[in-house]
């Protein structure tokens, strides 16, 4: 018996510029680590599964928070949305087949696989050459060309029976035989879809985004966050546009000052209850 095929990588490459990407940067200026640690960690499940795709449902971003201390699956869903819009997902593949995958995932991909077998799923393989192609379903009853030179090969069946196998052509019968065309341009790289942007009339300038975060009793610096963040996202809440844009910069403003309560007592929480003598700066517990 055949062993199957693994599909998943043992581990994946990362590129030493990754942060020379325009759309790298993008998510670190609006989420920080916590944005990209969550990115990171779905590229890995990404190559640790499928290899270079990942069906997407309501549990994975609960699944993604879980592994991260201080990430709330909320955080994971807003930076999902975020990395499909600014293209570091396939915008395309995720709305047809609410699946991650990109040009750059299945590039990786393919050249880990390279002398090996990969077993593509045609509908979301956005690369512009296939070399190797094994259906991730093939039909037991699949047409093939009368003009192919063909081998019958023949399988046993469990009772002792014989049965014809579907023919096979020759130049197909071994795919680790398929060579890549060399050619001296490399191929082009598919091109970022552009971020959709809510109508120009609703988007606020950061100057008004700074006048009123200052009237909300905010400071600069969360005006600046905030307009920096909905700058990335299109001025978008997950598909629809954003309106009214003084309501979110309201609850931003709110969630900041709240986070930094929290933040506040975990720092006196975690600090020892004693006495320091600044001479010898002994320790003395109370």
């Amino acid at each position: 018996m055949a062993r199957p095929i693994k599909e998943g990588l043992d581990y994946c490459s990362l590129d030493t510029d990754i942060f020379s990407d325009r759309k790298i940067r993008r998510l670190l200026k609006t989420f920080g680590a916590k944005g990209f640690t969550i990115y990171i960690v779905v590229l890995c499940e990404v190559y640790r599964d499928k290899g270079y795709y990942m069906e997407w449902d309501g549990e994975l971003a609960f699944d993604i928070s879980d592994n991260i201390p201080g990430v709330s699956e909320q955080l994971v869903k807003e930076v999902i949305n975020f990395c499909i819009e600014c293209g570091l997902f396939d915008k395309s593949v995720f709305s047809s087949k609410n699946t991650l995958t990109s040009h750059g995932i299945q590039k990786r991909y393919k050249k880990a696989k390279e002398g090996g077998r990969v077993v593509i799923v045609p509908e979301i393989w956005v690369m512009d050459q296939i070399t190797t192609v094994i259906p991730d379903k093939p039909t037991v009853n699949q047409s093939i060309s009368t003009q192919s030179k063909v081998k019958e090969s023949k399988v046993n069946k469990s009772k002792g029976e014989e049965i014809t196998a579907p023919a096979i052509p020759e130049e197909i019968s071994d795919p680790l035989k398929t060579e890549i065309p060399k050619t001296d341009t490399p191929p082009a790289e598919n091109p970022s879809p552009p971020v959709a942007r809510a109508p120009s009339s609703t988007i606020p300038t950061m100057e008004e985004a700074l006048r009123e975060a200052k009237r909300l009793g905010g400071t600069e610096e969360m005006g600046t966050k905030f307009w920096n963040k909905y700058e990335g996202l299109g001025w978008k809440n997950g598909i629809t546009h954003i309106a009214n844009w003084k309501p979110f910069l309201n609850n931003f403003i709110a969630n900041f000052y709240e986070n930094e309560r929290k933040n506040g007592e975990k720092r006196k929480n975690s600090q020892p209850t004693g006495a320091i003598i600044q001479g010898d700066k002994d320790y003395i517990p109370l």
